[in-house]
Formats: structure tokens, C-alpha cells, sequence
């Protein structure tokens, strides 16, 4: 016998009490399911993502869940464990990739890959990502190694000279030794220090102070010593860094670029880190 949920009305049959509540009580068969087998709550699916799932009939009730979510519970993913039915897949997005009808990440408004042109600075997606990586340190190393491993069997092919975007001809090594350098910092740097107070001439912040260039950038001055002193072409002619004679010019051509600040008294306004940063990021195209 099935008894009405809602009067004490019984039936011999199911169908015929679903009649007599959907016509007596101007409800659904939905609703008798729930109210007979589902203690009044209507289920959700069992993968456990809350989402609802269909109603069948009154007979065979709600389907376990949402479609396409059975693959999500451990031993119902049958094709996860086709390894030929994965590498046909596989096979497939390469020749899409090759001929063009696939392009994953694209932006279908530019045509370009969604993130082109962001950073962590100005898209927070891109930041969540990176302090993901940064957080995991079993991530952190699996990508190193596939870092390593494509630089060695030439996935990764490097860019040198003019044709990498920060080529500077040769002179990075140049302006990072003359940055450090101690007599540029005592007779130079230390006393815009001081005047300044020992502050940002912008914020006023006491952290991280730096002296900028504000005239006649660092790495001009440099490239007109480097070219002085024929810097690129002992590079050239003495491939490690650490040869006697290329460690020998460095060191004149740091002394000389320390003599220029000196005697010319370049121009340097002292700024925090992060000020510093931001003329920088203007000066950019």
C-alpha cells in the first residue's frame, strides 16, 4: 500500500497515488519522491560538488549525478584508464594544434593568448597562479626539472645577442659590476645618500634606498665607456668571464666610469625600491 504524504488517502498502486497528489493536492511527481523516499530534502549529486541532478519518475527517481560528474569519483573514470583511448585524444589536439582548429587560451577578440601583455602586477589570475606555484615546492621542483630537461634536448633554444629582447651589446655584466662598485658607492652614491637624509626624495621612506639616474641614464654611460675601452670585442676574444684580462679591463672600466660620475657630478636622486620601480615601469613603451 502507498500511503499520501499529505491526507490519509492509500493506494494499491504508486501511479495511482501520484495521480490523486498531483491532482488532489496540485503538486508534482517530484515532489511525492522527495516526500516519500527522500525524508523531504531533494538529493544532490554524489560527486559531492552540491549541484542538483535530474528527476526521472516517480519509479526510478533522481539520476546519481550531474551529468558528466561520475568521472570525478575514483573508479568510475573508465576512459582515464584507456591508455590507448588517451593517446588517440592526444593525437588528436596535436594535429588540431598543427592545422589550427584548436587553440587553447586564445582570446577569440585578439586572437592572441588570453594572458598576453599581463603580469602578476596588473592581472590578479596571474598572481593567484604564481603564489599557487611558489606556495607548492613539489610543483616548484617537477618544473625545474622540465625546465632543465627542454634546455637540454632543444625545446628551448636560447636567444643570443640581438636577438634576445634584452640584449644590451654585451654589457650586462659591465653595468652590474660598475653598480657595486665600492669607490662609485663611497664618492658617489653615499654622499646623495646623505644629503637626502637618508630618505626617499618622493615618499620619504627610510627602506631600500637606491640613487637614480634621473638625467643621463647608468647604462649609457656605461655603453659609452664600454665602446672606450673596446669592451665587446674582449668579450669575444676572452670567452670566460673569469680570464685575468677581461677581470682586468672590467676593473678600468668600472674606475673610469667612477671617475666620470665624480668629475661631472652626475645627476642622482635618491629613491626607495619601490618609487625607484615605477619611473622605471613610465620609461618603458
Amino acid at each position: 500500500m502507498f500511503t499520501c504524504p499529505t491526507c490519509p488517502n492509500e493506494y494499491d498502486k504508486l501511479i495511482s497515488l501520484s495521480l490523486h497528489f498531483r491532482k488532489s493536492h496540485k503538486k508534482t511527481a517530484k515532489d511525492l519522491y522527495i516526500a516519500l523516499y527522500c525524508n523531504g530534502a531533494e538529493p544532490t549529486c554524489k560527486c559531492g560538488c552540491g549541484g542538483v541532478v535530474k528527476f526521472l519518475d516517480t519509479t526510478r527517481g533522481f539520476s546519481e549525478y550531474v551529468w558528466g560528474h561520475a568521472a570525478k569519483v575514483p573508479g568510475k573514470n573508465n576512459w582515464g584508464n584507456n591508455a590507448k583511448a588517451k593517446e588517440k585524444s592526444l593525437e588528436t589536439r596535436r594535429d588540431m594544434l598543427e592545422d589550427g582548429t584548436w587553440k587553447p587560451f586564445t582570446s577569440n577578440e585578439t586572437g592572441e593568448h588570453w594572458n598576453t601583455g599581463l603580469t602578476k602586477d596588473t592581472d590578479s589570475r596571474l598572481l593567484q597562479m604564481s603564489e599557487r606555484i611558489k606556495a607548492n615546492p613539489e610543483e616548484v621542483r617537477k618544473r625545474s626539472e622540465r625546465m632543465i630537461q627542454n634546455w637540454k634536448t632543444g625545446v628551448f633554444v636560447p636567444l643570443k645577442k640581438e636577438d634576445h629582447s634584452q640584449w644590451a651589446g654585451g654589457i650586462s655584466s659591465l653595468v652590474g659590476s660598475s653598480r657595486t662598485f665600492s669607490r662609485l658607492y663611497k664618492e658617489w652614491k653615499r654622499p646623495k645618500l646623505v644629503s637626502s637624509g637618508f630618505k626617499c626624495q618622493n615618499c620619504a621612506s627610510l627602506r631600500n634606498l637606491e640613487v637614480h639616474h634621473d638625467k643621463e641614464t647608468f647604462s649609457s654611460i656605461c655603453r659609452k665607456f664600454a665602446d672606450q675601452f673596446n669592451w665587446e670585442s674582449a668579450l669575444t676574444k676572452h670567452l670566460n668571464p673569469e680570464d685575468t684580462e677581461l677581470v682586468k679591463l672590467k676593473f678600468e672600466i668600472c674606475e673610469a666610469i667612477t671617475d666620470y660620475h665624480i668629475q661631472n657630478n652626475v645627476s642622482g636622486i635618491v629613491l626607495c625600491e619601490d618609487c625607484h620601480k615605477e619611473i622605471h615601469a613610465k620609461r618603458k613603451p
